[in-house]
């Protein structure tokens, strides 16, 4: 202690704030999640699904391929989830479903990949495609939400605000959903 009764701290208090948040999970506030989903034609899932598993690599030393497993999601769905599902920083978490979830993404995620590759040529089956990103960011919000609460900050609050790198993400998205709309709007190519 200081013999100045005036002078200030000498330890960060700002460093105490956010010292029981676990990075085990992406911690990501719901609204940035959505912004970024959305805005980012679902790009932003992959990054979503890659970070998880790289962090929880990270914190559990376990042996697994972020990548391979972001890239193939429908088979890691589950298991993304239950690893979610039985962390909890608190110990005061409630049972929670993952496998509910996890099966409902699945579905989603095949229900697209059957409409992206039956629908080539048909706006109508196109343009449902594109509207699977809804019920996909939906679930993954909820995902996002139990996440959160599991790792300590159940708002999201430690990232919620819109980086550079998002705004660069942001504008890739845009490019694609101009491009997409076009691609809907111009008829098919008949010979």
């Amino acid at each position: 202690m200081s013999e100045n009764l005036y002078a200030a701290p000498l330890s960060s208090l700002d460093d105490h704030k956010l010292s029981y948040l676990d990075d085990r999970f992406l911690v990501v506030s719901p609204r940035k999640l959505l912004v970024m989903s959305f805005a980012t034609a679902g790009l932003y899932l992959f990054h979503w699904t890659f970070k998880n598993w790289a962090l929880h690599r990270d914190a559990t030393g376990d042996n697994v391929w972020p990548l391979p497993r972001t890239i193939f999601c429908v088979f890691y769905t589950h298991s993304l989830l239950r690893h979610i599902a039985n962390h909890d920083t608190s110990g005061h978490r409630r049972a929670w479903d993952s496998d509910s979830y996890a099966t409902a993404l699945v579905l989603v995620m095949l229900a697209n990949y059957a409409l992206s590759w039956t629908g080539q040529g048909s706006r109508i089956i196109s343009g449902l495609a594109f509207l699977m990103l809804i019920p996909t960011t939906l679930l993954t919000k909820q995902v996002q939400i139990e996440i959160n609460a599991r790792c300590g900050d159940p708002e999201g609050s430690s990232n919620d605000s819109i980086t550079g790198a998002n705004i660069g993400w942001i504008v890739v998205g845009a490019v694609f959903w101009l491009f997409a709309l076009i691609g809907l709007m111009i008829p098919p190519y008949v010979e």
